[in-house]
């Protein structure tokens, strides 16, 4: 990155950033890689908006401590999200049709430094990084941009860095073509793996992954097995069975944007998000006030 752009990055990040202390502990895990850091600004400047409110919102999504991961899982609804998977891999293990395979998943939790590894090391985090820093330092060698920012001329950057349009890339390690124009992982500290509500599943035969929470494994994933289905649907079964004795659609999935069929969504975390964030708040306040 030349130095006029990144004398205009360090400007949006302190001035529309908040010089967020999670946002600059990304920034020094990410030093030497340029586009990844262009990317995961260009993330939080579309995740914050403006505003109290707009940073408030940012906060509210951002990755948790380990400490108030340990609580949540520790507390009753924890224990019954924790039985609840294991529900689910029971269900699969026990379907005729997925004879040979079992079910597991990854970590319920990705720490802050786990989503910035994958996503310094992600494909398309390489490939449009790459594109996304050369329309960057292209657009802020015209004439609109003084060598010292100033509020307009960071202004009007922080808007193209917005809404540039990348090229679509594919990934060149798969033969399925996916052409993606947006990171295929979560920007750093905005994976709802961090806040526990996201779960991705893996199939294993005997001691083997042979169905993982990878791009390049979503065919393995759709492809018709023997036994006339798909491993892809057996967890969709699997879920639904759980879905059902629990009343109500307390998981969804999968994804479908990105394109995850491992990728869960346990939609009673949210509740358990909630009353942790309004606990969070009224610490805070009642600490203010002494």
């Amino acid at each position: 990155m030349n130095e006029k752009l990144t004398r205009y990055i360090n400007y949006i990040v302190t001035h529309y950033l908040r010089n967020d202390a999670g946002i600059l502990w990304v920034q020094n895990a990410l030093r030497g890689n340029a586009g990844a850091w262009l990317l995961a600004v260009r993330g939080y400047v579309r995740a914050m908006g403006t505003g109290d409110a707009g940073y408030l919102a940012f906060r509210q999504r951002w990755a948790w401590s380990d400490e108030r991961v340990r609580r949540v899982l520790d507390s009753d609804e924890g224990n019954l999200y924790v039985q609840r998977i294991e529900d689910i891999k029971t269900e699969f293990n026990q379907l005729p049709s997925m004879t040979g395979y079992t079910l597991d998943t990854g970590s319920l939790r990705r720490s802050l430094d786990t989503q910035t590894r994958y996503f310094r090391n992600n494909w398309s985090v390489a490939l449009l990084g790459a594109d996304l820093l050369g329309r960057m330092e292209a657009e802020v060698g015209g004439t609109n941009y003084p060598d010292i920012p100033i509020t307009e001329s960071a202004g009007r950057l922080r808007r193209f860095l917005r809404t540039v349009a990348l090229d679509a890339v594919d990934n060149p390690a798969t033969e399925t073509v996916e052409r993606v124009r947006s990171p295929t992982n979560a920007t750093p500290g905005l994976s709802d793996h961090g806040r526990l509500s996201a779960v991705d599943f893996i199939v294993n035969r005997g001691r083997n992954v042979v169905a993982g929470a990878s791009t390049a494994q979503i065919g393995t994933w759709r492809r018709r097995l023997p036994t006339g289905t798909t491993l892809e649907a057996g967890l969709r079964d699997a879920v639904g069975a759980i879905n059902r004795t629990a009343g109500s659609n307390v998981f969804e999935g999968p994804l479908p944007s990105p394109d995850e069929p491992w990728h869960y969504t346990y939609l009673p975390i949210r509740q358990m998000e909630d009353r942790e964030d309004q606990a969070a708040e009224q610490v805070t306040e009642d600490g203010a006030g002494e």
